[in-house]
C-alpha cells in the first residue's frame, strides 16, 4: 500500500474523530498534518480542509441534531455571515503567500489554545495591555 495514501486515510480518520468529538471543522488536524507530515502546500491544505468540512459537518450536525444539541435559530442567523466570510477569507488567502498563511494559522491555533486552556489569561493580558496604553510609554 502507498504510505502517502495510508497517511491521508489516517489523517482523515483523526480529523473526522476530532470534528465529531470536539465540534471542530477538522482543519486543526488536517492542515498541520498535510503541511508537516505530507508536505502539502498551505493553500492546497486549506482548500482540502474546506472541502472536508462539508461531509463531516453534515454527519456531525445530524448526530447532534438527533440529540437536541442544535439551536436552529442561532445556526440560521450565523450561516449567511459565515458564507460571506468564507468567500472573503478564501479570496484573501489567494493573495497571501503560503508562509504567511501558515504563520497566521499557527497564531490562530495558539491563541485559541490559550483561551481554551486558561480562559482568564485573555482577560489578564487585555488588562495589562490596557494599563500600558493608559500609562503610555516610559
Amino acid at each position: 500500500m502507498d504510505f502517502r495514501l495510508l497517511g491521508e486515510i489516517v489523517l482523515g480518520l483523526l480529523a473526522g474523530l476530532a470534528s465529531g468529538l470536539l465540534g471542530i471543522g477538522g482543519g486543526q488536524i488536517l492542515i498541520p498534518g498535510m503541511v508537516f507530515l505530507l508536505g502539502t502546500d498551505q493553500k492546497v491544505a486549506q482548500g482540502i480542509s474546506l472541502a472536508f468540512i462539508v461531509p463531516t459537518a453534515i454527519a456531525g450536525a445530524t448526530t447532534h441534531w438527533r440529540r437536541g444539541n442544535v439551536a436552529p435559530r442561532v445556526a440560521l442567523v450565523i450561516i449567511p455571515g459565515a458564507l460571506v466570510g468564507g468567500v472573503l477569507g478564501a479570496s484573501l488567502a489567494q493573495v497571501l503567500d503560503s508562509a504567511t498563511l501558515r504563520r497566521l494559522f499557527g497564531l490562530f491555533l495558539l491563541y485559541m489554545s490559550i483561551r481554551m486552556i486558561a480562559p482568564t489569561f485573555h482577560g489578564r493580558v487585555g488588562q495589562a495591555i490596557g494599563g500600558l496604553l493608559r500609562r503610555g510609554p516610559r
